[in-house]
């Protein structure tokens, strides 16, 4: 076994290499998929000023998203550059309804930020 052959969890030998590229190029998925990860902007004092401060927009995503999923989204949808994603999973906090203990849903939120000169007009992008 060479030094790039590498033994995976199943026990076969497989060239670490090729399985670094083949992961690489995994696909992202299709427009149909892309067109639901953004769930809807999150507009908060907090976001406004960090998306006036550093160009950085925040919106509530499906749970099972991921970043490059939003990051392809977002440049879908908006025709932006986006330089990076974090993404953060919100726990659904508990409630009282009576006598009765619910829970709020959970939810997941990407905090996306652009390239310089790049902006999102939601008011623009809404009536497209």
């Amino acid at each position: 076994m060479s030094a790039a052959a590498v033994k995976n969890k199943a026990g076969k030998v497989t060239d670490l290499k090729a399985a670094k590229a083949a992961k690489a190029k995994k696909a992202v998925a299709g427009k149909e998929r892309l067109m639901n990860v953004l769930l809807a902007p999150h507009v908060t004092e907090k976001t406004s000023q960090a998306q006036q401060n550093q160009n950085q927009y925040t919106f509530l995503v499906r749970r099972d998203s991921t970043r490059t999923e939003v990051r392809a989204a977002v440049e879908l949808m908006f025709g932006v550059k986006v330089v990076g994603v974090q993404t953060v999973n919100e726990p659904g906090k508990v409630r009282r309804f009576g006598r009765t203990v619910g829970r709020t849903q959970d939810s997941k939120k990407a905090y996306v930020r652009l390239a310089d000169g790049q902006s999102i007009d939601y008011e623009a992008a809404g009536k497209a």
